[in-house]
Parts: C-alpha cells; sequence; structure tokens
C-alpha cells in the first residue's frame, strides 16, 4: 500500500515571474529521481538542471493545514498637474 506520493516540479524565475511546470507525480522518491536524470538531457531542463524539486505528500493527509489572505497591490491615482496661466 502506498503512504506517499513524490511530486516533481521544475521551477525558476524569471523577469520577476516564476516559471513552474508540474513534471508528474511518483510512487517513490527514487523513480521521481529517475525522471530527474532523463528530464536533465532535454532542451529547456538542460539549461536549468538544478531547478527540479520533489516534494513528499502523505496520501490522505491535508498538505495545507491554515487559513489563508489575499494580498492585492493597491492602485495609485496620479492626478495631472494643472499648470498657471501666465
Amino acid at each position: 500500500m502506498i503512504h506517499s506520493v513524490y511530486i516533481l516540479h521544475h521551477y525558476y524565475e524569471l523577469s520577476g515571474c516564476e516559471e513552474v511546470k508540474l513534471i508528474g507525480i511518483f510512487s517513490s522518491e527514487e523513480k521521481a529521481e529517475k525522471i530527474i536524470e532523463a528530464y536533465k538531457k532535454l532542451p529547456g531542463f538542460k539549461y536549468r538542471p538544478h531547478d527540479f524539486c520533489i516534494s513528499e505528500y502523505k496520501i490522505d493527509v491535508p498538505a495545507w493545514t491554515e487559513g489563508f489572505i489575499t494580498v492585492r497591490p493597491r492602485r495609485i491615482k496620479f492626478r495631472k498637474k494643472q499648470h498657471k496661466k501666465r
């Protein structure tokens, strides 16, 4: 019986944005590591070989246990300067 799964992502930051690719979900860490070795030879991935991440998740156990908040950027309105006529 499987008690955990291993999620393999490839992620990095590019121009201030996070680039994330879900590679797959595996039944063992060893299987995920084997896939990493194969992907390191593929276009794109071979230039970022250290950006793989394996995360273990327990089956039937919540991974997120707290609430959350949403932070939205504030918009600032600018007023046009009015020039005095001379």
